[in-house]
C-alpha cells in the first residue's frame, strides 16, 4: 500500500472538536453556533453551552483520502483536539448587563435618570 503526504499538508490548520450528540444534532440542522471566549473557550448553539478544552494525546489523529485502492492521501495529522463539555449559563454576565441599564428614579422629586441601551433577547442569550 502506498501513503503520500498531500501537497497542501498542513499539521497545524485543523484542529478536531469532539462534540456531543445534541452538539452534532444543532449541526445537523444547519443551527448557529457560536464560539467565544475570554479566560475559557466557549461553544453555544441555541438552546446550551459547552466549554471547548484543549487536550493533548499520545494518538495520532489522520485524516486520509483515498486515492486508489491501495493508494493513500495524508490530508491532516493532529495529536490534539478539543473536548466539548457541557457547562450551565454564566448568570453574572446577564446581571452585569442589566444592572448597567438600571433605573433611576428619586421618589421626592419624581426624576427619572434613565438611559436605554436597548439590550434585545438574543444578544443576552449569547452571554
Amino acid at each position: 500500500m502506498e501513503i503520500s503526504f498531500d501537497e497542501n499538508y498542513d499539521k497545524n490548520n485543523i484542529v478536531l472538536i469532539e462534540v456531543l450528540p445534541s452538539v452534532l444534532e444543532s449541526i445537523e440542522k444547519n443551527e448557529k453556533l457560536i464560539i467565544k471566549g475570554n479566560e475559557q473557550t466557549i461553544l453555544c448553539t441555541p438552546n446550551k453551552s459547552y466549554e471547548l478544552k484543549y487536550l493533548d494525546t499520545t494518538n495520532n489523529y489522520m485524516l486520509l483520502e483515498q486515492l486508489a485502492p491501495e493508494k493513500l492521501n495524508i490530508k491532516f495529522t493532529s495529536q490534539h483536539t478539543l473536548e466539548c463539555i457541557e457547562i450551565n449559563p454564566r448568570k453574572n454576565n446577564l446581571l452585569d448587563l442589566l444592572r448597567s441599564n438600571e433605573l433611576t428614579y428619586d421618589l421626592e422629586t419624581s426624576e427619572s435618570n434613565y438611559e436605554s441601551k436597548n439590550y434585545y433577547l438574543k444578544s443576552l442569550l449569547i452571554y
